[in-house]
C-alpha cells in the first residue's frame, strides 16, 4: 500500500468514527427521551436511519459503555445493575 492509499484509509476511518460518536449521541437522546425503549437491531437501524454495519458499531459502542445492554430477546435497553 502506497503512502497516499493509507492516508485516504486514515480519513475513511476518521469520518467513520466522527459518524459513530455523533450517531452515539443521537441513540442516547432517543433512549432518554424515551425511559423503558427497547429495540431490536433492525428497529434501532432505522430509527437512526443506519444501515446494518454502522447500527451495529453504534450499539456495540454503547454496550462498551454499559449504557445500554442487550437481553436475551435481542432487544437492546438501558443498562440496569
Amino acid at each position: 500500500m502506497l503512502y497516499g492509499d493509507l492516508m485516504v484509509m486514515n480519513t475513511i476511518n476518521d469520518a467513520r468514527d466522527r459518524r459513530v460518536a455523533e450517531m452515539v449521541a443521537v441513540a442516547r437522546g432517543n433512549y432518554n427521551e424515551m425511559p423503558g425503549l427497547l429495540l431490536t437491531k433492525p428497529q434501532a437501524g432505522r430509527l437512526l436511519g443506519l444501515n446494518g454495519d454502522m447500527c451495529s458499531a453504534v450499539l456495540d459502542v454503547l454496550i462498551r459503555e454499559k449504557y445500554l445492554s442487550l437481553r436475551t430477546d435481542g432487544q437492546y435497553g438501558r443498562f440496569q445493575v
